[in-house]
């Protein structure tokens, strides 16, 4: 994921307009985000986190999205309350040892980048149900999703590709 500079190394405060843009990204969606699972779907006897349930020291918000790797959750800490994002494997990958260490070599890998336009890795969660990493939450949908909601005209485009372009020079 990647997020807009407002100026050098400046981070976007929480709920600022990404990409310059001059209308909300949210506002762009195409459909709101699903709520959580509340029946608990079932995979290799681990389940889904409900809305409510506890994830190690998070309380489940929301489901914000879900691919073929997993799951993303709005949840809130315990302890400090500020809501943040779990992405949870999905319990065919988190029943893999292998898979489970790549995936939190890549957390670590992540933490050791301090970039705008990269995403902030705060913390991890190892149960014996669930691996997932804690990020900080960010507003707005996708590039994709604002990509499909309308054509973005090259004045919009280009100084997105090039967020995305530092972000990908940072990371490697």
């Amino acid at each position: 994921k990647t997020r807009a500079r407002q100026g050098p190394g400046a981070r976007r405060p929480r709920g600022a307009q990404p990409f310059g843009h001059d209308r909300p990204l949210r506002e762009m969606n195409e459909r709101p985000p699903e709520p959580a699972p509340d029946s608990g779907d079932v995979a290799l006897g681990r389940t889904v986190p409900r809305v409510g349930e506890r994830v190690g020291p998070y309380r489940v918000v929301r489901l914000l999205g879900e691919g073929t790797g997993g799951r993303v959750f709005e949840v809130l800490p315990e302890k400090l309350g500020r809501p943040a994002a779990l992405k949870l494997l999905e319990a065919a990958h988190t029943a893999r040892p292998s898979t489970r260490a790549r995936f939190f070599a890549e957390a670590l890998s992540i933490t050791r980048i301090n970039h705008p336009h990269i995403v902030e890795v705060t913390d991890i969660v190892e149960t014996d149900e669930h691996a997932g990493l804690v990020m900080e939450l960010l507003e707005g949908c996708s590039l994709g999703a604002a990509m499909r909601a309308s054509a973005l005209p090259p004045e919009r485009f280009l100084p997105i590709l090039a967020q995305v372009c530092e972000a990908l020079a940072a990371a490697h």
